[in-house]
C-alpha cells in the first residue's frame, strides 16, 4: 500500500475514518461556557472533587482531553479509565475499582522514578545497560590491577596464552552479567496478572490480612501519597463512574482524596479528582416508613454532597434524531455519500440509533464492504445504476443488522439466526396466510393480497399475532423466529421498510454475486441435495442467480427428480438439457401421488400451475427457442405425466395454454404415438371440448397442412369414440 493510500484512510484533520476514540481537538469557543467554568474551578483551592456530568455518549471525555491537552502540560493529568462491560451491579464491586485505580497510577509509571516504593515491579535493562556494566566492572578491575607489582610484567611471558584465557574471561564475564541482572531483579510480589501490568491481591506481606478484610486504599495508602509526591500529576480524571451503578464508590474515592491532600508528603500540593458520570446515577429513593413515597430531592442531595463543583455538559446534537451524525460520518467517506441513503431512511434510522461510535462503526464497515467489491465492480455497478436502485438504503440496513444484534448477525453461518430462518421461511409464511385466508381479514391482509412483500406478510401476521404463535401446526423454530423480530425494534423497523428481503446475503457477503445469494437458495439446493423432495414452485426472479445455481447443481452431480423450480425448468429448455428436464418432470410426477382428498387436490393443482407457467414462458421467448427446444416439455409430459392435459383441460384459466402447447407439440413431433393422443382427443370430445379446440386450431401457429392433419385426426378420433359409446 502506498502513502498516499494510507493517507486517504484520514480525514482532514488527520483523524482516521472510523476511529472510535475520543477527540482532543475541540475548541474552547465550541465548549463555552464549560471550558471557563472547569479552568476557574481547578484555580479555587478548596475544589477537589469535580463531577462532568450530562447523559450518554455527548463527548465528556472528548471535552475534558481537549481541555487539559491545550491548558496543561501532559505531566500534570491522568486520565484513569475503568473497564467493565457489565450493567449488573452484582457483577462490579469495589474492590475492582481499588485495584484498578492503584493498578493504573502505580503500575504505569517508570519504576526508576520512584526509589522508595516498597512495590516490586519489573525492571527492563536493554543490552546497552548490560554492556555498560560489564564495561564498568571490567575498567574498575582494570585500574585496580594496574596499580599492582605485576602489572608492568604481566604480558612478558606467555603473551598469547594470557589473552585466550582474558578473551574467555570476557566473553563468559559477560554471559554472567548479562543473567545476573536479570536474575537479581525477577519479581516475587504478591499480584496476579490482570487488567494492565498487575492486579492486586490485597495482602500484605507482613501482616497477611486478607484482601476482602483490607480496604485498599488504606492498605496501599502510602504508595498512593509516594506516588503523587514524586509525580507531578495534580489532576485525576476517573472515566465513566458512572458504569458502576453504585453512589457508595463515590464515597470511597473522596475518603482517597481527602486523605491525598491531607498529607505532610505532599508540601501544600492539590490533587483533584475528575468524574465523568451521567446524573441517572442518583436516584431518588423511597422515605423510610412509607410504601409509595419517595424523597423526590435525594439524587440532586447526593450529587451535591460528594462533589465540591459540578460542570454540565449540554448535548451537541439532537438528542431525539442522530441524522446530523450520520451524514458527518458519511461525509467522511466518497463511496459511501455516492450511494445516496434515502433521505427518508436515514431519518428514520437515526431516531432508534444515537451512540456516535456505533454510528462510526455502521458507516466504516459500509465503506469496508464497498471497497472489497473490486473484483466484481462491474456487477455492483449494475446493481447502483439499473437492477437495484434501492441499493445504498438495502446496505446500509445490512450493515446496521451486522451492528446492532451481533449475536444473531454471528448465529448466521452457524444456522441458528433468527433473521435467517425467517428469511429461509418466508415461503412457509405466504402458504400459511394462503391456508388461512378466510380468518385473516381486514387492512392489513388487503395490503398483502395487493402486494406479498415481507413488510406486508410481518403486517398480516402482527395483526394475527395470538392465532400464529398459538398455531401447534407451525413449526416451533418459525415462531420463536417471529417472535425475535416482533421484539427489537430496529430490526423490525427495517424489515418493515422492505429494505431486508431475500437477496440480504448479498450484502453481508464479501464473495456477492459469485455464488447463492440468499438462505432460499442455499436452504433450496441443501433440500435437493438431501433428496428431500418439495412441493412448492422455487422461483428465482434474477436471471443470473438461476444460471449460478444449475452451474451448481450440475457441479455437485444433482438427480433434477428432486429439483421443484419452473425458473430452472425453463432454463433447463432454453439450455437444450433434455436429460435434466425428463428428469424434473419425471420428479414432479411423484409429487402428491400418493395424497388423498384436498391435499391430493392441492397437489395437481400446484403442478398444472407449474407447467402452466413454464407453458406461457415458452410463448413468450418463442423467438428465441428452437423448434427442438421447444418440445423438450412434451415428450417427458407424454411419457411421466399424461395426466396432465386431462387435468389442465378442466380448469379454463389452464387450458388455453394446454390445447395450445398440445398442438403445436402434435405439429413439430411427427413421431409421437398415437395412444396418448386418442386419450387426450378423446377426452376433449366427451368433455364436450371439441369446439374449443377448434377454435384452437384455428388461432394456432400450425401450418395450413398442419391444420388439415390435426383435424384430420380429431375427426378420426371422434369417429371411432361415437363408435365405442
Amino acid at each position: 500500500m502506498s502513502e498516499e493510500d494510507i493517507e486517504n484512510e484520514f480525514d482532514k484533520n488527520h483523524r482516521i475514518k472510523g476511529a472510535l476514540y475520543p477527540y482532543d481537538n475541540k475548541k474552547r469557543k465550541e465548549c463555552e461556557p464549560q471550558w471557563t467554568k472547569l479552568k476557574a474551578a481547578l484555580s479555587d483551592d478548596h475544589i477537589k472533587n469535580i463531577a462532568i456530568t450530562s447523559s450518554y455518549d455527548t463527548g465528556k471525555t472528548s471535552f475534558l482531553k481537549s481541555f487539559f491537552k491545550k491548558e496543561y502540560d501532559d505531566s500534570e493529568y491522568k486520565f484513569i479509565t475503568i473497564p467493565t462491560f457489565s450493567e449488573k451491579q452484582k457483577d462490579i464491586d469495589e474492590e475492582n475499582l481499588e485495584k484498578n485505580v492503584i493498578n493504573q497510577l502505580l503500575f504505569s509509571e517508570d519504576p526508576r522514578k520512584f526509589p522508595d516504593s516498597r512495590i516490586d515491579r519489573i525492571h527492563v535493562h536493554s543490552n546497552w545497560w548490560i554492556l555498560f556494566i560489564w564495561a564498568t566492572l571490567w575498567t574498575l578491575g582494570g585500574l585496580v590491577f594496574s596499580l599492582t607489582s605485576t602489572a608492568s610484567t604481566f604480558w612478558n611471558n606467555n603473551a598469547d596464552r594470557k589473552g585466550t584465557i582474558l578473551g574467555m574471561a570476557l566473553i563468559i564475564s559477560l554471559w554472567l552479567i548479562y543473567h545476573v541482572v536479570h536474575n537479581s531483579y525477577k519479581l516475587s510480589w504478591n499480584a496476579r496478572a490482570s487488567l494492565g501490568p498487575v492486579e492486586l491481591s490485597g495482602a500484605d506481606n507482613k501482616s497477611g490480612i486478607k484482601q476482602s478484610d483490607q480496604n485498599l486504599f488504606i492498605l496501599y495508602g502510602d504508595e498512593i501519597k509516594y506516588y503523587f509526591h514524586k509525580s507531578k500529576v495534580k489532576y485525576v480524571i476517573l472515566e465513566d463512574m458512572d458504569r458502576f451503578n453504585n453512589i457508595d464508590i463515590f464515597q470511597k474515592l473522596r475518603e482517597l482524596n481527602n486523605n491525598i491532600n491531607e498529607s505532610q508528603i505532599l508540601h501544600n500540593k492539590k490533587v483533584v479528582f475528575i468524574y465523568t458520570l451521567s446524573d441517572a446515577i442518583f436516584r431518588d429513593e423511597k422515605i423510610e416508613g412509607e410504601t409509595n413515597l419517595v424523597n423526590e430531592n435525594k439524587a440532586a442531595e447526593n450529587k451535591a454532597k460528594f462533589f465540591d463543583y459540578v460542570v454540565s455538559l449540554m448535548p451537541l446534537d439532537n438528542l431525539n434524531s442522530s441524522e446530523k451524525v450520520f451524514r458527518e460520518e458519511i461525509a467522511k467517506y466518497q463511496d459511501v455519500g455516492d450511494l445516496n441513503i434515502s433521505d427518508n431512511i436515514l431519518l428514520g434510522i437515526s431516531l432508534y440509533i444515537s451512540d456516535r461510535r456505533e454510528i462510526a462503526c455502521i458507516i466504516a464497515d459500509i465503506d469496508t464492504y464497498l471497497r472489497n467489491l473490486n473484483r466484481v465492480q462491474e456487477e455492483l455497478e449494475l446493481q447502483l445504476k439499473d437492477e437495484q436502485p434501492d441499493f445504498g438504503d438495502k446496505l446500509f440496513a445490512a450493515m446496521i443488522y451486522k451492528n446492532v444484534y451481533p449475536r444473531d448477525f454471528d448465529n448466521l453461518s452457524k444456522g441458528k439466526s433468527h433473521l435467517g430462518y425467517f428469511l429461509q421461511e418466508v415461503d412457509t409464511l405466504k402458504e400459511y396466510i394462503y391456508n388461512n385466508y378466510e380468518k385473516l381479514e381486514g387492512y392489513s391482509y388487503t395490503q398483502y393480497e395487493n402486494n406479498e412483500s415481507i413488510a406486508n406478510l410481518l403486517e398480516v401476521i402482527w395483526d394475527n399475532y395470538d392465532t400464529f404463535s398459538s398455531d401447534k401446526k407451525l413449526d416451533v423454530k418459525l415462531q420463536n423466529a417471529v417472535k425475535y423480530i416482533k421484539n427489537v425494534n430496529v430490526l423490525r423497523y427495517l424489515l418493515a421498510e422492505n429494505l431486508i428481503e431475500g437477496d440480504f446475503y448479498e450484502f453481508i457477503s464479501p464473495t456477492q454475486f459469485e455464488s447463492l445469494s440468499s438462505p432460499e437458495q442455499i436452504t433450496f439446493v441443501q433440500n435437493a441435495l438431501a433428496r428431500h423432495r418439495s412441493d412448492t414452485d422455487f422461483e428465482i426472479n434474477d436471471e443470473s442467480a438461476t444460471d449460478k445455481i444449475i452451474k451448481m447443481l450440475d457441479a455437485i452431480g444433482i438427480d433434477y427428480n428432486y429439483v421443484y423450480s419452473s425458473s430452472i425448468l425453463e432454463k433447463l429448455i432454453q439450455y437444450g438439457d433434455d436429460g435434466s428436464v425428463s428428469q424434473m418432470i419425471e420428479g414432479m410426477s411423484e409429487v402428491g401421488r400418493g395424497a388423498t382428498g384436498k391435499d391430493k387436490e392441492r397437489f395437481i393443482d400446484n403442478k398444472i400451475r407449474f407447467i402452466n407457467k413454464v407453458i406461457t414462458w415458452l410463448y413468450d421467448h418463442e423467438s428465441e427457442i428452437d423448434d427442438g427446444d421447444f418440445i423438450l416439455l412434451g415428450y417427458p409430459m407424454y411419457e411421466y405425466w399424461p395426466e396432465y392435459f386431462v387435468e389442465a383441460l378442466k380448469n379454463k384459466d389452464y387450458r388455453p395454454n394446454a390445447i395450445r402447447y398440445a398442438l403445436d407439440y402434435f405439429a413439430k413431433d411427427g413421431e409421437i404415438e398415437s395412444e396418448y393422443d386418442s386419450s387426450l382427443i378423446g377426452y376433449l370430445i366427451k368433455a364436450g371440448y371439441i369446439d374449443q379446440y377448434e377454435a384452437e386450431i384455428d388461432n394456432s401457429r400450425l401450418s395450413d397442412e398442419d391444420k388439415e392433419i390435426v383435424r384430420k385426426r380429431i375427426k378420426d378420433i371422434a369417429k371411432d369414440v361415437a363408435r365405442n359409446q
